[in-house]
């Protein structure tokens, strides 16, 4: 067993790897919802395959928050838990939500009464989903540092995790066996494996015990993360969704398959991006770009709601995904308001 990988150094591949994934969100929000009208095979099949090839992401950013939150060198008393972490999501809650608000006002025609404002206040907007998947590991998070202390208790919690996500997202379709598949689960109420806490625990787990990890186990689940991206790309071309489910119904971010895909990505980028030398200058700005990714993540979908509200955004062309194309742009635009947003004295820097 590899002793825990505790000395602090600079980790430029993690900021790398937020900007990455804080690209693959806004493809994931911009990509059109229908393919365009009378669009050729080409089109219908980029339709389906280029948001399907950053499904990563989010599970990305939850293993990123693991491998921070669940490190023993990084003391997390309840006290630093609620007052700092939690505080901080309730304050970005709290100015976004309104605003978003606001914002569908000026630009949209929206009207809410007193009533109804803050209802939707206390809702969020569609992309705000993500407060409460953060608020909730945050609370576990000193559970998941017991689990994460043991190298043997935390492969058990990670089996669990994969078994049960297996039997969840694709075992309860079974023909002739999905109905007792289903049944059984409901009535174990295995709640705490079967949310986002395993790619919580994923994230600190392959980065604690990165050395244990042989080349050849490596390159295994390269290929095994490969194999499965190829399959969540094309798996909604190929194969029907069970009854009752939408065309990206192997596309979502708990599915076995994205676990496999998003742990590969995250293990490359420890492992391989992780061994680049960066010059101190980029670092530094790769390193303020990646602490801007809340900022960029809440602010994305204002800027591009607000290009397709001017009309200077359009999804195709000539059947083509001109949409994609915008996705530097609105990255850039996001991370420029969040960079203005944290310039705003005492609350600048728990709003982004």
């Amino acid at each position: 067993m590899s002793e825990p990988v505790l000395k602090a150094r600079q980790e430029v591949w993690l900021d790398l790897l937020r900007i990455l994934a804080a690209l693959g969100v806004i493809v994931m929000h911009i990509a059109p919802t229908a393919p365009p009208a009378g669009g050729s095979a080409l089109a219908l099949a980029l339709h389906h395959i280029l948001p399907a090839c950053v499904t990563w992401c989010v599970p990305c950013f939850v293993m990123v928050s693991g491998r921070f939150l669940l490190d023993p060198v990084r003391p997390l008393p309840l006290r630093k838990l609620f007052g700092k972490y939690l505080l901080r999501l309730l304050i970005a809650f709290a100015f976004w939500s309104p605003a978003y608000l606001l914002f569908d006002m000026a630009t949209a025609g929206a009207h809410y009464d007193l009533r109804g404002f803050v209802s939707l206040c206390l809702t969020g907007y569609y992309h705000m989903w993500y407060f409460f998947l953060l608020a909730g590991l945050y609370l576990i998070a000193p559970v998941m540092r017991r689990i994460a202390e043991d190298k043997r208790t935390s492969v058990y919690f990670l089996i669990l995790f994969f078994v049960m996500d297996f039997l969840v997202e694709y075992g309860r379709y079974l023909p002739g066996l999905g109905w007792s598949i289903a049944n059984a689960l409901d009535y174990a109420h295995l709640h705490l494996v079967l949310g986002y806490s395993g790619y919580f625990l994923l994230g600190f787990f392959l980065y604690r015990y990165q050395a244990d990890i042989s080349p050849r186990a490596e390159r295994a689940i390269y290929l095994a993360g490969l194999l499965c991206l190829l399959f969540t790309s094309l798996a909604g071309l190929w194969l029907q969704a069970p009854e009752g489910e939408g065309q990206g119904f192997f596309q979502l971010y708990r599915k076995p398959n994205v676990v496999i895909e998003s742990a590969a990505l995250y293990l490359f980028f420890l492992k391989r991006v992780s061994r680049i030398r960066f010059s101190p200058r980029l670092a530094a700005l790769l390193g303020g770009c990646g602490r801007l990714g809340l900022g960029v993540y809440m602010a994305h979908v204002m800027v591009f709601e607000s290009l397709i509200r001017s009309g200077h955004f359009t999804r195709w062309v000539n059947g083509m995904p001109v949409w994609v194309l915008y996705t530097p742009l609105v990255y850039l635009l996001s991370l420029g308001l969040a960079w203005l947003l944290r310039k705003i004295p005492v609350l600048g820097r728990r709003i982004v």
